[in-house]
């Protein structure tokens, strides 16, 4: 039963290496042969056929995505194809092709079936794919490193990771909902101020009586009664009418889903008796539903009619009373004035009261997503440090197996790229020297205890810890209180910051300040390490010397080549002879056309080792006698 992901062949219709089929070993391969044969060709159609999640990204990398797909345009071209074979950790196998210029692969199960996969998304096959110049830029990328750190724990490492992602989307969602409360609560709190005003101005003019006959009040209240009854029943009426246009649309939307469904082709083979089968069921259920639905319409007839009666009545009712309660005004002229005016300020009282309600219930759905922010944000800081602690257990194995040579440390949410972004965004119309201001925020205060700050308006500590003048301190407050930014700083992505180093001498030093040997020296054992994945390098031994090659990278090899595949192009002939190659496959070219001329194991292809990576058979009898191999 396979134990790892493996790929087992390529091939290529058309373009530079037309007609190319190789076969891989499961454990170590090494493609050789002079410049411009095809070998870095090789790599990149396995990248290019695996698909667009192994591809690079071209809006984080658009250069390296550029001159991938300028790449494959001048070697495979339009429409030919490039074909892999392969095997997952499970034991399924599946066929991938890839068209020059195709925006995706197409997948084939071992019975031919035609699958939907994303494969690295979907974690049924993965593989570690590193160009020329990869390994020296990764010594130099905090992310790149994390990366490598991460495929030790990948599966654990990606369930967090989709938690992280869907918390976040949650959090921008409630950063939305939150300020578009806080702007309608605002809108309103100004409004709503006035209803005290005006309820003690309609009971000034209630007090007197002999201004307000009890007639003229009645009528009034009536009148205010019967609008909202009327009211009631026009929105019964509107919905019963809209529940019967329902049933029809009902009715047509299942006659359209059959006309969709049915159509002549679906009646065609290889299901033909199954979708006829499914085409009776229909035809014999649908006049039972078409006369359940219909049965209904007569009853909510009914109703509609006596909604329409009723709906009349009360209008009737509500013109009497107007007419009436004009009358009453005329025959009492000498308050008319004042019980308009009352007529208007109850308007406004009524319409404020509603605000109220409205405000009050702001006030409410704010509380609540605030309390749901702040529950999401104690779970993303949760997952968060589960994260730092899986990749502090990884730098611990890895010193184990790498040290003291190399040592991993990680430094939890030590990357602050992410923070010092969103703050200069937020900070650039404050009018602020704010360069330095940015770099003390960063060093002395987390992106949550600053909103804490900045929404609570807490200008003292902020001068405290920050130490700078009251003014400043509230210009900061000012420039980021209910912002975007200010909710964005609260959820942004402090990344775990790795420190990998090399041991010089007595002291260590860190990955991105080595010379770019010394870099390739540190990562490429890490890389090497045990995995499930195929690893594929493009020229691992570049910027290395050759005490180097054989004290640690032949070794490694070696070791990770019983436990996983490795695919490599090399120009050094310590690799492929001193790491007993199952599999060398030598290419050449005319200048127009790459081929394998060879392959096999070392022993099998040692005339071409001798001549390609050796300059000759004296030169690698003397090596097999210095090495034993």
């Amino acid at each position: 039963m396979p134990t790892s992901h493996k790929i087992k062949s390529i091939s290529v219709e058309g373009g530079f290496l037309d007609g190319t089929t190789i076969q891989f070993s499961d454990h170590l391969n090494c493609l050789i042969g002079g410049r411009g044969t095809g070998k870095t060709t090789v790599i990149e159609f396995i990248r290019y056929a695996l698909g667009q999640g192994f591809m690079p990204d071209a809006r984080i990398d658009p250069k390296k995505s550029r001159e991938l797909e300028r790449l494959i345009a001048a070697n495979l071209g339009d429409n030919n194809t490039v074909t892999i074979d392969i095997e997952t950790r499970s034991g399924l196998e599946y066929s991938v092709k890839r068209k020059g210029g195709a925006e995706s692969n197409r997948i084939q199960d071992e019975s031919g079936t035609i699958k939907q996969l994303d494969f690295r998304r979907s974690q049924v096959f993965d593989a570690e794919i590193y160009s020329q110049n990869d390994i020296e830029n990764a010594a130099s990328d905090p992310l790149d490193q994390l990366q490598i750190i991460d495929k030790f724990r990948e599966e654990k490492l990606n369930e967090i990771a989709k938690e992280l992602s869907a918390l976040r989307r949650d959090l921008e969602n409630n950063a939305g909902d939150i300020l578009s409360a806080k702007s309608q609560i605002g809108t309103l709190q100004d409004e709503v101020s006035e209803i005290d005003g005006i309820a003690e101005r309609l009971k000034a003019l209630k007090v007197d009586a002999g201004e307000d006959p009890e007639e003229v009040s009645r009528h009034s209240a009536k009148i205010q009664a019967v609008a909202k009854e009327k009211e009631a029943v026009g929105k019964y009426l509107e919905g019963l009418n809209e529940t019967v246009e329902q049933i029809d649309s009902l009715l047509q939307h299942l006659e359209q889903i059959a006309s969709i469904t049915f159509v002549r082709p679906s009646l065609s083979e290889p299901n033909r008796e199954l979708m006829e089968k499914l085409q009776r069921s229909f035809n014999t259920a649908l006049p039972e539903i078409r006369k359940r639905l219909m049965s209904a319409k007569p009853s909510l007839k009914l109703l509609s009619l006596e909604a329409e009666e009723t709906e009349q009545k009360i209008k009737d009712m509500a013109y009497r009373l107007q007419e009436e309660y004009e009358e009453l005004l005329a025959r009492h002229q000498e308050v008319s004035g004042k019980l308009q005016e009352r007529d208007r300020l109850q308007k406004i009282y009524d319409s404020l009261l509603a605000k109220q309600e409205s405000y009050d219930e702001l006030k409410e759905k704010m509380t609540l997503l605030q309390k749901e922010r702040r529950r999401k944000i104690v779970k993303m800081s949760d997952l968060c440090d589960q994260r730092c602690a899986i990749r502090e257990e990884i730098a611990e194995s890895i010193n184990r197996q790498l040290g003291p040579m190399i040592l991993v440390k990680i430094i939890p949410y030590g990357n602050s790229t992410g923070y010092r972004n969103l703050l200069n965004e937020a900070m650039k119309r404050s009018q602020m020297q704010y360069a330095r201001i940015i770099e003390r925020i960063i060093e002395r205060i987390h992106p949550t205890e600053l909103v804490r700050l900045v929404q609570n308006g807490q200008v003292d500590e902020i001068m405290e810890k920050l130490e700078i003048d009251r003014e400043r301190a509230n210009k900061i407050i000012a420039q980021l209180q209910n912002s975007r930014e200010l909710f964005e700083i609260e959820t942004v992505e402090l990344y775990d910051q790795p420190l990998i180093e090399l041991k010089d001498g007595n002291t260590y030093k860190a990955a991105k300040d080595l010379s770019t040997g010394q870099k390739c020296t540190t990562i490429l054992p890490i890389l090497l390490l045990e995995s499930v994945k195929p690893l594929i390098i493009d020229q691992p031994e570049d910027n290395l010397d050759n005490a180097f090659v054989y004290d640690t990278v032949v070794k490694s090899i070696r070791k990770s080549k019983k436990k996983r595949q490795l695919i490599f192009v090399t120009h050094n002939p310590n690799i492929p002879v001193l790491g007993d190659a199952e599999k060398v496959i030598v290419l050449q070219s005319d200048g127009r056309q790459g081929a394998v001329i060879a392959e096999g194991d070392v022993d099998g292809v040692k005339t071409q080792i001798e001549t390609i990576l050796e300059g000759g058979r004296e030169a690698f009898e003397e090596r097999r006698k210095r090495y034993g191999h």
